[in-house]
């Protein structure tokens, strides 16, 4: 940790800290005279410089690592949010496993090209550490709250700046689904009549102009139809004689 010190015979400050190059001690004067009130302010903020400096490069303390503050940090700024708690710890998994992978051990070793990347990485699933593909909109909630953890991170001296903040990605737009038409309700009417699909039902849907409810049936039950409140009952397309094109609407 660097330190600001006064020596005999010496009108200045003077500067002990270790060089981030060489890794050696380093003393020296630092040029502000002893005495002065402007030049003592500014010897106290060398002194910070150098101390953040020597962490950045160093071996993380304990309590600067992300696991011993930042789910305490979340548990106790949104004691009286439960649904955004939830949200956020669970968004926070995510990122504390890219953390890991990445071996950013602390908030002062993060950069703005790791928070890009992430958008990349989190597309590819790794089901074995609990990590399942998402789009980008998740991705950038998952950023959202790192951005909140980064916040409170400078805020407790553990990093410089925010490189979460600013990254200029936006929402990408809701994909929308196809209107069922007439047309495609006479077509799986048709379908449901002919028997052309499976006995053994997975999925109801209720379809209305321009709204699709989706629920699930576990027991099987018999080829049906209420053409008069488009009540549809349809099996999950599987194997030869379903289908196609339907599962997108339907699952």
């Amino acid at each position: 940790m660097a330190f600001i010190y006064t020596r005999k015979r010496s009108p200045f400050y003077w500067l002990r800290f270790r060089d981030p190059l060489t890794g050696e001690v380093v003393a020296q004067s630092t040029g502000l005279r002893v005495g002065n009130a402007h030049d003592k302010r500014a010897a106290a903020e060398l002194e910070a410089q150098k101390t953040l400096a020597e962490r950045e490069t160093g071996r993380p303390a304990r309590n600067e690592a992300w696991a011993h503050w930042v789910r305490t940090f979340l548990a106790t700024h949104y004691s009286q949010n439960e649904g955004s708690l939830t949200r956020y710890s669970s968004a926070w998994r995510n990122v504390e496993l890219y953390l890991k992978e990445m071996k950013i051990a602390a908030p002062r070793n993060l950069t703005r090209e790791h928070c890009l990347h992430y958008f990349e990485w989190r597309k590819t699933p790794d089901i074995k550490n609990g990590k399942y593909r998402a789009g980008h909109n998740t991705a950038l909630l998952d950023i959202k709250v790192l951005c909140l953890v980064m916040k409170e991170a400078v805020r407790r001296g553990l990093a410089r700046e925010n490189p979460a903040r600013d990254l200029g990605v936006r929402r990408a737009p809701r994909k929308l689904r196809p209107e069922f038409t007439d047309e495609i309700y006479d077509v799986i009417l048709a379908a449901i009549k002919k028997g052309v699909a499976p006995l053994i039902f997975s999925s109801v849907v209720l379809i209305f102009p321009l709204l699709v409810i989706r629920a699930f049936t576990f027991a099987p039950c018999a080829t049906s139809f209420l053409t008069s409140s488009r009540l549809v009952i349809l099996p999950e397309p599987t194997g030869a004689g379903s289908l196609p094109g339907f599962r997108t609407h339907v699952i």
